[in-house]
């Protein structure tokens, strides 16, 4: 396993999230995510960098992706119902979209 140079991948975090408050945010959320994986073995995850984007896989399932100015997640409506205020945040929000393509 080889590991990329942390300057290399501080510049494209930057590159990815140029703006300061959303990065530190996005990073946040990723850690957030990184810390959930790992709590079921630092062996059932794994971190896949391009300069393009950074992804946390979780097994085979890609769960988050650090992209151009934003993040990918992958959620369940149906789990969200039970956290109403955090769905309707996000229906609310005009910075998230539920996928409605070939992938939902």
């Amino acid at each position: 396993m080889t590991h990329p140079d942390i300057d290399k991948v501080k510049d494209t975090v930057i590159s990815l999230l140029p703006d300061e408050k959303h990065r530190v945010i996005c990073l946040s959320l990723f850690l957030q995510a990184l810390n959930k994986a790992n709590s079921y073995g630092n062996n059932k995850w794994g971190v896949h960098y391009r300069s393009d984007g950074i992804r946390l896989l979780v097994g085979s399932l890609i769960v988050f992706t650090i992209h151009k100015n934003g993040i990918w997640l992958a959620l369940d409506k149906q789990l969200l119902d039970g956290e109403k205020d955090k769905r309707n945040s996000l229906d609310k929000s005009e910075l998230w979209q539920w996928d409605d393509g070939e992938w939902s």
